[in-house]
């Protein structure tokens, strides 16, 4: 069983506050401590799971200034690498990787790569995984909760896993410590938690709760997570705009995020409107749709099979289209852009080169340390 107290007014204000405290440890660290191979800053590294490629690529700020199609900063290549999809960041800001190999069960995975094994890709570009988990049927979206447990979506198990930081330490495949079922579930995609420690899982394909709408989001509470088992989710977001959501993210004011790779939109829903229980149907607050944009060899679509979203610390929105550009993009979408519906060309677009050695399919991508 997992412990996953749930959080107060009171313990959300201390939890940040200590939040707050690390984050600026882990800034003056950086700055005033040196270290062997890359040097390291906080939270501006876009790190990038190539599904199609094996890799797991990163682009520093300096290289998401303006549209193109650059070369990756830094390419993990490694061989535990089989299908990368799901990407975040422990406490340590050790690198997670889900492995997803499509209708094969039991041979996904979990990959974790240490940060001094990050820090020594320019020179060690193929390491192999500091830990693996394996056994896992079909492994998709990651994240930890505040007491470092790791949740994962399994896309083709139909479930939700928990696994503690003692099952985390070594290879190995351990049986969950929690796992989460429920009759709503179709494929599990994608999982991020809001900041009151409740858990939020994208599921493409799931109609159980659906009025005209392909896919659901669904809340689970730090009770539930605790309890296991069948559960039935404490809300389900089933709005009839829903079009296989395939990824979400939450913005610094959580209003929750939603890519529907059908439609080829983003959507948001406000956080006022996530309360409650059961089937919720709230209209979207801001619907941002596809466009035409430039690319280095014609035209792609800016929004194309959009597999992952992740907000920078100036809010904008960073989004991975699988298929856009043959081998696949990344759209940059300022917070200004996100206040009110419509096309816009995307502030940045980083196109694949041809051979899509940068990208090639890019999944679910999340920010972690810059490493130079």
């Amino acid at each position: 069983m997992i412990a996953t107290p749930g959080l107060g007014w009171l313990t959300r204000i201390v939890r940040y506050a200590l939040e707050f405290c690390g984050l600026a440890l882990m800034i003056v660290t950086a700055a005033a401590c040196g270290n062997s191979g890359g040097s390291v800053a906080v939270t501006q590294g876009l790190w990038v799971p190539n599904y199609h490629g094996n890799t797991v690529a990163e682009f520093l700020s300096s290289t998401r200034k303006t549209s193109g199609t650059p070369s990756a900063d830094l390419t993990n290549s490694g061989t535990d690498l089989a299908g990368p999809y799901g990407s975040t960041f422990d406490k340590s800001r050790n690198l997670w990787v889900s492995n997803y190999v499509y209708g094969t069960a039991g041979t996904g995975s979990l990959a974790e790569y240490t940060l001094s094994q990050l820090k020594n890709l320019a020179t060690t570009p193929a390491p192999s995984a500091n830990v693996v988990i394996s056994g896992l049927t079909g492994p998709t979206g990651l994240a930890f909760d505040s007491s470092g447990n790791l949740w994962v979506a399994e896309y083709n198990g139909n479930d939700l896993l928990g696994f503690t930081p003692s099952q985390l330490a070594a290879s190995g495949s351990p049986s969950p410590a929690v796992t989460i079922t429920s009759t709503s579930f179709a494929n599990p995609i994608a999982v991020k938690f809001d900041k009151s420690g409740d858990l939020w899982l994208a599921d493409g394909y799931s109609t159980a709760d659906a009025t005209g709408s392909t896919g659901e989001v669904f809340e689970f509470t730090p009770s539930q997570l605790s309890t296991g088992g069948m559960q039935t989710p404490a809300v389900s977001l089933a709005t009839p705009t829903l079009a296989i959501p395939f990824a979400i993210a939450f913005d610094h004011s959580g209003n929750l995020w939603v890519a529907n790779r059908s439609s080829k939109t983003l959507q948001e829903f406000a956080a006022s409107d996530l309360h409650g229980t059961g089937v919720i149907q709230p209209a979207a607050t801001v619907t941002i749709g596809a466009t035409s944009v430039t690319t280095s060899t014609g035209t792609a679509n800016s929004i194309d099979t959009p597999s992952g979203l992740a907000f920078d610390g100036s809010g904008n929105l960073w989004v991975a289209n699988g298929t856009s550009d043959t081998n696949g993009s990344l759209a940059e979408f300022s917070a200004s852009q996100l206040k009110v519906s419509g096309s816009p060309s995307p502030k940045v677009f980083l196109d694949s080169n041809p051979s899509g050695t940068n990208l090639n399919f890019p999944a679910q991508l999340t920010f972690g340390p810059s490493i130079k």
